[in-house]
């Protein structure tokens, strides 16, 4: 199913839309397509092929074509929230882990490229139910006290930081998955903590000084409008205002 999914994306460059109506279209028919298979195992699938440096058929597409995609990817799984992912309990903590590492990687990849993604990326993952779900699934498997469940904020970062800290003190923190699953996402895991501790050390060569510089949260339309999205809800459609002031996530203060 995810190798077809990606086979349709491709075929779209090959309509001759502008960038932009192309841009739409495939944003509005990943969306869409989610939403109609409401299957956790597709979404997860796609999303740790999502996780990896190439795409599966990125040899039938141009590098910028490949690129776009990815975005288009990154929007479609980090910027709707699927009501599907709630009615699973039994896959919640893998799917759960498998977003916060997936939007990390998609703020890293995007970092120096496009700021107000990388801002969205974030804020949508903070304003879900996704952090209060991995601290409670993780504090009630493992017995953690109240104090030491505690996190110093819901953003990727903090959440990241804050299981580093519990595998550190030798709490498992992917125990009880299936084995081959639970290497999966502790491979994803180990590499971006080890991407926070090279962005950490560039922060203290700039002697710990933060911009305190704002940037502009913009919104993306997914298009979603023409594409129902069963019980989900987009970033761009949350009781916010259209545009929100948040810390500039290059500064050395985005824990």
């Amino acid at each position: 199913m995810m190798e077809v999914f990606l086979l349709k994306l491709c075929l779209f460059f090959d309509m001759g839309m502008e960038k932009s109506e192309l841009e739409m279209c495939l944003k509005s028919w990943s969306v869409g397509s989610i939403s109609s298979f409401q299957n956790v195992y597709f979404l997860e699938v796609l999303m740790r092929t999502t996780l990896e440096t190439s795409l599966p058929l990125s040899s039938i597409l141009k590098a910028k074509d490949e690129f776009l995609l990815k975005k288009v990817l990154f929007d479609a799984l980090l910027l709707v929230e699927y009501s599907f992912i709630y009615e699973n309990a039994k896959n919640i903590k893998s799917l759960a882990l498998t977003r916060l590492i997936i939007t990390h990687v998609a703020v890293e990849y995007l970092r120096e490229l496009d700021q107000n993604r990388v801002v969205s990326y974030s804020k949508a993952f903070s304003s879900s139910n996704l952090p209060s779900q991995i601290i409670k699934l993780v504090s009630n498997q493992n017995g953690i006290e109240e104090n030491a469940g505690k996190t110093n904020g819901s953003s990727p970062r903090a959440l990241i930081n804050w299981l580093l800290r519990l595998e550190n003190l030798g709490i498992k923190v992917f125990a009880g998955e299936e084995d081959n699953q639970s290497k999966l996402i502790s491979d994803a895991f180990v590499a971006a903590a080890q991407t926070m501790k090279s962005s950490d050390k560039e922060s203290r060569k700039r002697k710990g000084k933060s911009s305190g510089k704002k940037v502009k949260f913009v919104k993306y339309d997914l298009a979603v409008n023409s594409v129902p999205v069963k019980g989900g809800t987009s970033a761009s459609n949350d009781s916010s205002s259209d545009e929100s002031e948040v810390e500039d996530p290059n500064s050395d203060s985005d824990a």
